[in-house]
């Protein structure tokens, strides 16, 4: 949770279709269940950064490693894009979106 902004106006929209949390609770709640039964790692072949002050646009392409608690891993395309804003020195996630391309 430390990597997003501390509004409550934050936003993750993950893969699936029921996957759209807003403000801190929600979202802190998902991901409680998500890491409860993995962990995440991202191989990243493409990022793209723009900024306006304290705004940044982000597109990230690659691939997500999960590593299940079961001691299998799967590896599968992956892209993320959102919103980030600075706070002081630090950039925080506003909106995040991740996904599965199609046809992948």
């Amino acid at each position: 949770m430390s990597m997003f902004d501390d509004s409550e106006n934050i936003m993750l929209i993950g893969s699936d279709s029921c996957e759209v949390f807003k403000g801190k609770d929600q979202i802190k709640g998902w991901l409680t269940q998500l890491f409860d039964m993995a962990s995440f790692s991202w191989e990243m072949d493409r990022i793209d950064i723009d900024s306006n002050d304290n705004t940044a646009w982000v597109f990230v392409e690659g691939r997500m490693v999960v590593a299940f608690k079961t001691g299998k891993t799967k590896k599968t395309p992956y892209r993320f894009t959102g919103i980030m804003v600075r706070k002081g020195s630090e950039w925080k996630w506003r909106l995040f979106n991740g996904s599965n391309p199609r046809g992948e």
